[in-house]
């Protein structure tokens, strides 16, 4: 797995422009990189190759991830982005805003 070395949420910005079953398909295919390969269309030439090597790192790195789905537009998902960063940087208590006025 590659390790970075500060927390990084995964989220599928712009929800608010996708149809809910688009949405299940990018989770799902975030989770599970060989749904994502059975879903892939066989594409010929350069693109082919670059759409089959960009998934083999994500198999190689490991990268699977639960995404986010958040839309600033309409406020969709913003509860649960802020819930993961405040227990992943606050245990869970409330996030305090730090000023710094010097």
């Amino acid at each position: 797995h590659l390790r970075f070395p500060v927390p990084m949420f995964p989220v599928l910005t712009k929800c608010d422009l996708l149809e809910p079953e688009e949405i299940g398909n990018i989770r799902e295919w975030a989770t599970d990189l060989d749904k994502l390969a059975m879903s892939m269309p066989n594409l010929e030439g350069m693109s082919g190759v670059l759409s089959s090597e960009l998934l083999r790192v994500l198999q190689v790195l490991a990268l699977e991830s639960n995404l986010i789905a958040v839309s600033s537009k309409e406020g969709e998902g913003m509860d649960d982005l802020y819930s993961i960063i405040q227990s992943t940087f606050a245990g869970g208590d409330d996030l305090e805003a730090h000023v710094d006025t010097h």
